[in-house]
């Protein structure tokens, strides 16, 4: 049966190359984890390694300039856009051993997050445009000068020179 992952792994073996990793070279292993535990052994692994644009994927254990460790629902999720390679790698939830460059540059690969549904104005209201913004936020920053003028009034009153 297919999973996300290796449909994923499957097309980017299949085109052999991908613009988007020219002037990236290196070879990227992945250990995946169905157990969790980044630190267990390793049920599977990936092995992609590109230069100039090429592209080669495999599958199995290889010495390699970078390993992620990895659960395989995560591996899912991130070959799907729904969850982000640098997010997951701050929260713990994936490990980077090696060239840190190297997961870079993959990520530029995965897909977008899912797309949201475009913001609607209430209705009745209307949406803002930018000049209407700027305007606003220059009057704001009118505003906040006038009150830090006054404050620095009151600072001097307070010290006991006169205004």
């Amino acid at each position: 049966m297919s999973n996300p992952t290796e449909e994923f792994f499957t097309a980017l073996a299949d085109r052999g190359q991908d613009p988007r990793l020219a002037g990236a070279s290196g070879a990227l292993r992945i250990d995946i984890h169905t157990d969790g535990d980044l630190a267990g052994k390793p049920s599977g692994h990936w092995l992609i390694t590109f230069g100039d644009g090429e592209v080669a994927v495999a599958r199995g254990k290889a010495p390699a300039d970078c390993v992620i460790q990895v659960a395989d629902d995560l591996l899912d999720r991130l070959v799907t856009g729904e969850a982000n390679g640098m997010a997951s790698v701050l929260r713990g939830a994936m490990a980077i051993q090696g060239d840190i460059e190297l997961p870079i540059q993959l990520q530029r690969i995965f897909p977008g997050p899912p797309s949201s549904a475009p913001f609607v104005p209430p209705s009745g209201g209307r949406a803002r445009t930018s000049a209407s913004a700027a305007s606003s936020a220059g009057s704001a920053s009118a505003g906040s000068a006038e009150v830090q003028a006054a404050g620095k009034g009151r600072a001097r009153d307070k010290q006991g020179g006169a205004r």
